[in-house]
C-alpha cells in the first residue's frame, strides 16, 4: 500500500509519498516445493519541495529505500538488509530560448548487511547533472548530462554499480 500527500503553500510545492509491501518468494533451487523460501519487504518515502522564485526555482528532493530478505530459517545465514537514502537538490532556471533548463547536485548512500556474519558495506557517491526541455510540434525532447564526482565504497562486496554481490549464483 502507499499515500501520496501534495500541497501548495506560500509558494512553495511540498509532496510526501510513502509506500510499503512484502512477498513470499520459493526457494531459488527448489521451484517444485511449496514450502516458502523466505519473506521480502520494502518500505520507501520520499520528500519533495520547491519555491517558485520568479524566473528560476530552487528545489530539494530527499528519499529513503529500505529492503529486507529473511529466508524464513532459524539461522539468519541468508538474509540480506539493504537501505538506499538519496538527497538531491538544484534549481530549476527557466526558459532560454524554447528550452525549460535545470541544474542539480546529489548524494546517494547505501548501506548493506547479508549473513549470519553480518557482512557488511555501503557506498557513496555524488552527481551533478544538468537538462534542457522542449517540444517541438507534439513531441518532448528532454536532453540531459550527469557526471559522477566522487564515489567511494567500504567493501569488496559492493560492486562499481552499488549492487550487494554474495557471492552466490
Amino acid at each position: 500500500y502507499g499515500i501520496n500527500v501534495a500541497t501548495s503553500a506560500g509558494g512553495a510545492d511540498i509532496a510526501f509519498t510513502f509506500g510499503t509491501g512484502s512477498m513470499a518468494v520459493k526457494k531459488a533451487n527448489d521451484v517444485d516445493t511449496d514450502e516458502p523460501g523466505g519473506v521480502v519487504t520494502m518500505s520507501t518515502y520520499g520528500l519533495g519541495v520547491s519555491f517558485d522564485a520568479g524566473d528560476v526555482t530552487p528545489w530539494l528532493n530527499y528519499s529513503n529505500e529500505s529492503n529486507n530478505y529473511n529466508d524464513n530459517s532459524s539461522a539468519s545465514d541468508n538474509d540480506i538488509k539493504f537501505n538506499i537514502t538519496e538527497m538531491e537538490f538544484g534549481v530549476d532556471l527557466g526558459m532560454v530560448e524554447d528550452w525549460a533548463i535545470s541544474v542539480g547536485y546529489g548524494s546517494y548512500k547505501t548501506d548493506k548487511t547479508s549473513g549470519a556474519d553480518s557482512k557488511s558495506g555501503s557506498s557513496e557517491e555524488t552527481k551533478m547533472e544538468i537538462g534542457a526541455l522542449t517540444s517541438v510540434g507534439g513531441v518532448s525532447i528532454d536532453l540531459s548530462f550527469g557526471t559522477l564526482l566522487s564515489s567511494k565504497s567500504s567493501d569488496e562486496s559492493l560492486s562499481d554499480s552499488g549492487t550487494f554481490d554474495d557471492g552466490e549464483k
